[in-house]
C-alpha cells in the first residue's frame, strides 16, 4: 500500500533526525490505485522531498498531507527550513528530476521557497 510505504519512509528519514511530522492523509485515498509506473514516480518524488529536507533544510517540521482535488492526487510537503532560491541554478538534479517525474504523470508540480522561510511542494497528478 502507497500510503504504508510513504509512512514508513517518514520514520525511517525523519522521524529518526528528531523531525517533527505530521501526516494528515484523506481516508478516501486509501482505496484510490495508481499503476506500478504511477506509484513508482510518485515515490520517488517524494524520497526526493524528503531526502532534500534531511540533507539541506535543517527544518524541525514537516507537514505532509495526501488530498484528492477533484479527480486529481494532491501531495504536500510543507517544511520550517531554510528555504533556497528556486530560480538559483545548482549543479544537483534532484528538483530537475522531480520535475521530470510530475511531467511523466501528466501532473504539476510547484516548488515554493523563500530563504529563512521553508519550502512548499505541491504535486498534483490525475488518477483517472
Amino acid at each position: 500500500n502507497l500510503v504504508i510505504r510513504l509512512r514508513e519512509y517518514v520514520s525511517q528519514t525523519l522521524e529518526s533526525k528528531n523531525i517533527k511530522t505530521t501526516i494528515n492523509i484523506n481516508e478516501t485515498l486509501l482505496h484510490q490505485t495508481l499503476d506500478m509506473g504511477q506509484r513508482r514516480d510518485f515515490l520517488l518524488i517524494f524520497r526526493e522531498a524528503i531526502n532534500n529536507i534531511v540533507k539541506y533544510a535543517e527544518a524541525t517540521q514537516v507537514q505532509i498531507s495526501l488530498d484528492k482535488i477533484n479527480t486529481d492526487l494532491q501531495l504536500q510537503i510543507i517544511d520550517n527550513g531554510r528555504g533556497f532560491e528556486v530560480n538559483k541554478q545548482t549543479s544537483s538534479s534532484g528538483l530537475k528530476n522531480m520535475q521530470s517525474r510530475a511531467l511523466a504523470l501528466h501532473g504539476t508540480i510547484q516548488i515554493q521557497s523563500e530563504p529563512e522561510k521553508g519550502t512548499k511542494i505541491i504535486l498534483l497528478i490525475p488518477t483517472t
